[in-house]
């Protein structure tokens, strides 16, 4: 009776555990991250037009990859976070807990991970002036 007692209170904990921390990355994810992204874009646009108002023959296949790159991961980004948002209001309540438990690794968490992985990418692409959090660098490192 025991065991059974902790093992629910264990997948319960684990259920509200990925909640919280989805329910911060989508926070994080809507509210800094995509307009991070966002405003990085509008600068290397700019920039560009700028250059090009200055010189119509300049290349700027640079500037157009990184761009096009960027607005990839952000299409990715967003339609991950509306995917998120989706998951975290259909969280299944008349079922075992185990069940519940398995949502939010095989839906949920799964999900995170991918979104994590897009927004990696783009913070190694967006400025750091603009990007709204510390990068490992800055983690590791104390000044």
């Amino acid at each position: 009776e025991e065991v059974c007692s902790r093992y629910e209170m264990a997948l319960e904990n684990y259920g509200k555990r990925i909640a919280i921390e989805a329910h911060t990355m989508l926070e994080m994810t809507d509210k800094q991250i995509i307009p991070a992204i966002i405003t990085y874009s509008r600068d290397i646009a700019r920039a560009a037009n700028e250059k090009k108002a200055f010189l119509p023959d300049l290349d700027l296949s640079c500037e157009e990859k990184r761009l096009r790159r960027l607005t990839e991961l952000l299409n990715l980004i967003a339609k991950a976070s509306e995917r998120m948002d989706s998951l975290l209001s259909h969280v299944p309540q008349d079922v075992e807990i185990l069940q519940k438990a398995l949502y939010y690794r095989d839906q949920v968490f799964a999900l995170m991970q991918s979104l994590r992985a897009s927004v990696d990418e783009a913070e190694t692409m967006v400025d750091k002036a603009i990007w709204p959090f510390p990068d490992y660098g800055d983690l590791l490192i104390t000044k």
